[in-house]
């Protein structure tokens, strides 16, 4: 079963609305940064959805919901941000 297959399975579920706008924009753009999922999905803690959908749906399926942070990027004081960048894989 290939992870296209799998994120289809996850989609047939009856699963909440942000869950489900989070999983389609990370498939449409995979490597999406967190601010860009926040505003087009209308979710404000990106990480805690992503992490109730793997535990809900996705781990279940073999697949989840990763963000890896991004060295150098910066908040306007200079100081490090929590800026991740999301994609699916498979476990």
């Amino acid at each position: 079963m290939t992870l296209l297959d799998r994120v289809e399975n996850a989609l047939a579920q009856k699963i909440p609305p942000q869950h489900r706008r989070l999983l389609e924009f990370v498939v449409a753009r995979p490597g999406a940064f967190t601010h860009e999922i926040a505003k087009e999905c209308g979710i404000g803690n990106v990480p805690c959805r992503a992490g109730e959908l793997n535990r809900r749906t996705l781990h279940q399926l073999g697949i989840s919901l990763e963000g890896h942070r991004q060295p150098g990027h910066t908040n306007r004081y200079g100081e490090p941000n929590g800026e991740y960048r999301w994609q699916l894989r498979e476990r």
